[in-house]
Parts: C-alpha cells; sequence; structure tokens
C-alpha cells in the first residue's frame, strides 16, 4: 500500500482518492482534527446544539510603550463572533517625551552668533542681538616733515548690531603756515621758487648814480657808487 498526494493505492491500484473532497471547520466537531482536498489540516468548530458567540470591540490610546492583549469571550460565550480593534488618532501637538521642548529663552546670542539648540518649538523664537553704537570719525593730525603733513583718521565702535547710515566727522584744517618753513636767501636777480618758504630775504647788490657840477661831499654815498659830474 502507498500513500499519494490525496491517495491511497495498493498494487499500484488507487484504493481511495480524497483529491475532491471539500471539508470546512465548521463541518467538524470542536476539537476535531481533518483534512480538506488539498490535504491541509483544518481543526473543526463544530459544537452539537449550536454556540454562543460574542461579538467585542476594543479601543486603544495610542501610547509611546508596546500594548500587548490577549482578547477572550466573556463568561457565558463559547467564543468570539468577531472582533473590532480601534487604535485612537495621536494628538496634532504631540511631542515624544525624549524630545526637547524650547522657546525664546533657550536662544543665546554672542556677537553676531545666534545659537538655537536642538529640540521642538512649538511656535517661532527670536533672540535680538545687542545693540551697538556707530563711533563718530576723528582726525589727529601729525608732525610736519618735509612740507607734508600727515592725517591719521580713526573710529571707535561699540560691540553690537549697528543699523545702516552715515556719520561724519570734524574736519581738520592745515594752515599754510604749517606747511612751510624758514627764510629763503635771495643775493643775485633772477627767478626765485619760494614754495616750501615762510619768507624771503633779498640782499641784491646795487650801484647808485649821482651827477652834479660839483664835488659831492663825502657824506653822499657808498662805495661802489658812481658819480657823475656834469660840465657846463
Amino acid at each position: 500500500m502507498a500513500v499519494i498526494r490525496n491517495k491511497v493505492t495498493y498494487n499500484g491500484e488507487v484504493i481511495m482518492d480524497i483529491s475532491s473532497d471539500t471539508i470546512t471547520a465548521a463541518d467538524l466537531r470542536q476539537g476535531v482534527t481533518a483534512h480538506d482536498g488539498t490535504g491541509a489540516a483544518i481543526v473543526g468548530t463544530y459544537t452539537p446544539g449550536g454556540a454562543t458567540l460574542q461579538s467585542k470591540t476594543k479601543s486603544y490610546t495610542p501610547s509611546e510603550t508596546a500594548q500587548n492583549e490577549t482578547v477572550t469571550a466573556d463568561s457565558g460565550y463559547d467564543g468570539l463572533s468577531s472582533l473590532k480593534v480601534s487604535v485612537g488618532a495621536i494628538s496634532s501637538t504631540y511631542v515624544g517625551s525624549g524630545v526637547t521642548r524650547r522657546s525664546s529663552s533657550d536662544l543665546t546670542a554672542s556677537g553676531a552668533t545666534v545659537t538655537s539648540p536642538a529640540g521642538y518649538y512649538a511656535s517661532s523664537a527670536s533672540k535680538s542681538v545687542a545693540s551697538g553704537t556707530a563711533g563718530t570719525p576723528t582726525a589727529t593730525k601729525g608732525t610736519v616733515s618735509n612740507h607734508a603733513i600727515s592725517v591719521t583718521p580713526s573710529v571707535t565702535n561699540t560691540t553690537g548690531y549697528i543699523s545702516g547710515g552715515t556719520k561724519t566727522g570734524t574736519a581738520v584744517s592745515v594752515s599754510a603756515s604749517e606747511l612751510v618753513s624758514g627764510t629763503l636767501q635771495v643775493t643775485q636777480n633772477g627767478t626765485k621758487d619760494v614754495t616750501n618758504y615762510a619768507s624771503v630775504n633779498v640782499q641784491v647788490p646795487y650801484v647808485t648814480y649821482y651827477t652834479g657840477t660839483s664835488d659831492p661831499p663825502s657824506s653822499l654815498g657808498q662805495n661802489g657808487d658812481i658819480y657823475l659830474k656834469v660840465v657846463t
């Protein structure tokens, strides 16, 4: 005798064929096991006289931890005919316990940097950067060197945010006398460049001509003068 899927043979002859058989759990007494036409095992659920079954609905609230429950029929019922499981919706404002809630008080500002720590912000958060003050430009005159004077500008701004704008400082006045010095000595006729001198001292020799009909007195003129006597 040999058993081939859904068939029993003896000496090559089929003596039992269940490939066309159809059976369901409701056809078998509760607890009895059989096989359908495909050979799959079936455990019976039929109770003589009819079974009393219960329909149940279970509701669950979302949680961060797993929820496990074995659902059974209440006392007086043979089993469950249906089970409806309902899991409520998570709140639209829910934030996990592992996420830190943040607000504007958690922001820090140092110089030009605003630091926003990781976490959940329920609304926009901001932190003001300290305001600074723009300084007024100033300039300092240096000493005269080679008939030139140096002017050094400077400005000091306090730390912080400074809005755009323009500040004008006080002009530095440089007089002509600060850029020239010394005296140019001129002893000969001609064109002289007096650009870098404060004064010019001219000492060019000259000759005075005198005329008359008699000898001049000794007190008249000086060495180098010329006397012309006019003869009438």
